[in-house]
């Protein structure tokens, strides 16, 4: 009975805490025209798909949704907004999350929770 209490205390616990990752850019995006290619750090020449602008945006608490694209990297739905993020390996998709800005300089530029 005792081992049942403390396993639902602790799936209590997990469940109702707050899992946060920094944000350390924000991208605003850029669709270009066909045909379009860049040139990586590798010296590969490749087609652009998405061009990532790093942006401002106004410090506050924003619930959005958002998705994995790459690692540590989320688009915000509905936005043309991408988000950088530190050791953030969550494989979301279309999910509800809080993002905390409070800088637009420095090493993070805010927090992305997850409950």
């Amino acid at each position: 009975m005792l081992q049942h209490y403390i396993l639902i205390s602790v799936l209590f616990f997990l469940n109702s805490s707050n899992i946060e990752y920094d944000i350390v850019e924000i991208y605003k995006v850029i669709t270009p025209d066909d045909g379009t290619i860049v040139l990586t750090t590798f010296n590969d020449v490749e087609e652009a798909e998405l061009i990532l602008v790093p942006m401002n945006i106004d410090p506050g608490n924003y619930s959005v949704r958002v998705t994995r694209k790459a690692k540590d990297l989320y688009s915000i739905d509905g936005y043309n907004i991408f988000i950088k993020t530190r050791f953030c390996q969550e494989f979301f998709v279309n999910t509800d999350v809080q993002l905390k800005i409070s800088s637009f300089t420095g090493e993070t530029k805010g927090k992305i929770l997850i409950k």
